[in-house]
This record gives structure tokens, sequence and C-alpha cells, in this order.
């Protein structure tokens, strides 16, 4: 059994759920999802769950999901649970400020717990990112090639000033982007996905950025 919980904040967190309805596993999937509003016919959801419930969960599956609280990730880790964690984010109003990515984050560096990106790593069953891509349409082109372009030109400016990133870092923005694109309600022609992308950009590649405002400097003036 998988076991979802959101959290008991008073704001949403569809963008975890999104991405958990798009895994391809025979496990029954149950989910605490509290504040958020979500109909599934393959995650079996509860609203909220008493506490013996809850804790029969945590203790009766294989996989936890969850967003970045400290207690339920440490109540997990006591369990021996692998736990899959996302970050809640003032972007996409679910929490005030994005305290859970440095949550994340902590946990991540020390190998206690696996990144929502990498959650369809875990999941072999994932559908292939370059179809998915290449059939959303975006201002007359194609999502997979407009990220290649993207990610390219990124990657070489990078490489250029002695900056780098490598095919780990461009296979979870591209993960995250199916997830994204699911979230909106996988619209036809998708013109708000440089929202997504940029927020991307900012965790996963803007943080390699590092130095004086002389060795950085031009590097950010070519990117942008």
């Amino acid at each position: 059994m998988i076991f979802v919980t959101l959290g008991t904040q008073d704001k949403q967190f569809k963008r975890l759920l999104d991405a958990v309805e798009v895994i391809d596993v025979p496990e029954k999937i149950i989910a605490q999802v509290g504040s958020t509003d979500f109909y599934s016919e393959k995650i079996e959801i509860h609203k909220y769950l008493d506490n013996e419930t809850f804790d029969k969960y945590m203790r009766e599956a294989n996989v936890i999901i969850t967003h970045a609280g400290v207690g339920t990730i440490i109540q997990g880790l006591k369990l021996g649970k692998k736990m899959i964690v996302a970050a809640r984010l003032k972007e996409f109003n679910e929490h005030v400020n994005d305290h859970q990515l440095q949550i994340l984050e902590s946990f991540s560096n020390e190998g206690y717990i696996l990144p929502l990106e990498k959650m369809f790593n875990y999941f072999q069953n994932a559908d292939s990112l370059k179809e998915i891509l290449s059939n959303i349409s975006c201002n007359n082109d194609n999502l997979w090639d407009i990220l290649a372009i993207e990610l390219t030109a990124f990657q070489e400016t990078l490489k250029d000033s002695s900056f780098d990133f490598g095919f780990r870092v461009i296979n979870e923005i591209l993960r995250f982007m199916v997830v994204a694109w699911r979230y909106e309600n996988e619209p036809d022609d998708w013109d708000n996905w440089e929202r997504y992308f940029d927020a991307q950009i900012k965790q996963k590649i803007l943080p390699k950025l590092h130095g004086s405002e002389k060795a950085i400097g031009n590097v950010l003036i070519d990117l942008f």
C-alpha cells in the first residue's frame, strides 16, 4: 500500500496529488488530503483521518508520499519507510513561504528521503517523457522541442563560464513539466508553461551559480 499525506495546512496541494495520479503501480493508494479538493478513481481519498487510523496507515504502507513536514518525515523514517517528499511552494499558493524547500534539501542531501521529482524513477513504469512532451502544443511548436532549445542554451552558456548541469537535472525538469501540464488539466495548447519552467530554473539551475559579482555577473547577463 502507498500512503499519501498532505498535512493539515489550510492551503491546497493538488500538485502532489496530480503527480501521484499518473504513476503506474499495482498497489492500493490511500491519501489524507486535508484542505485539497481532489477526485480520483485511482486514489482512495480521505479528508482527515483520526490519529489511530493515520498511524495504522503509516505502519502498513510500503511507501509514504508526503509534503515536506518535519513531523511526518521523521515519523516515517522512524518506521523505516521509503519516503517520497514534495515541498509546498508559495508560488503555487501551497504555503505562506518556501521553507519546506530547505527541509526537503536537508533530508534529501543526507539520503533519507526521495524528492518528488525522482518519484518516476522509483516507479519504473512511467510514460515516455519525449512522447508526452512532443504532443503538447506551445506557441505553434511542441514543448519537447521548446524545452530542448531552452535547456541547451542554458547548458552552453553555463559551460562556457565553467558552470554546468547534467542529465539528472534535465531529467528532473522534464518530469516536473509533465506533472505541471497535468496539473493544468492537460491543455491542448499550453500557454502557461513558462511559469513552471522558470520555477524549475530557479530551483534546479540558478543555485549552481555562486561567487562574486565579477565571477557570475556576465553569466547572468548572458542568461537573461
